[in-house]
């Protein structure tokens, strides 16, 4: 299959059984269930072109309030180790603000991120890679 849109891998995605949380600056970002009723961000995307498989690893300052940005790095590399066991290299590390939804001034928490990718020669190549990388442990454990 060769995809040309994220909507067109968004479609497919779906045949083959999967979730969609949302399609996201060009990435279809596949849902985490976490209830019947409640779909949350899976930190799984698929990026259409060239196809490849991100996975997102986050921690949260409020879960480590003593802890510096480079400390809190290392905690979410840390988590993204299973995905370099697996050939994932990391792509990008990002501080990301939590806005309070009725306030956009307010912040709530920061989250920091690493972003770890892994190219897919294939469609199918992509299905199974998604599979490992939706059971990767994307935060800590609460």
């Amino acid at each position: 299959m060769t995809t040309t849109s994220p909507q067109d891998l968004k479609k497919a995605l779906i045949a083959e059984g999967f979730e969609v949380f949302r399609i996201l600056e060009g990435h279809v970002i596949l849902a985490d269930r976490v209830r019947e009723n409640l779909i949350l961000d899976s930190g799984v995307r698929v990026a259409p072109e060239p196809l490849a498989i991100l996975a997102v690893f986050r921690v949260q300052q409020s879960d480590f309030p003593s802890e510096d940005e480079s400390a809190l790095f290392e905690r979410a590399r840390g988590l993204a180790a299973c995905s370099r066991e697996k050939g994932f290299s990391e792509t990008t590390a990002v501080v990301a603000p939590v806005f309070d939804p009725a306030d956009a001034t307010r912040v709530l928490d920061t989250f920091y991120e690493v972003t770890m990718c892994r190219s897919a020669e294939s469609f199918t190549d992509a299905v199974n890679w998604l599979k490992i990388a939706l059971a990767f442990e994307k935060a800590p454990a609460e």
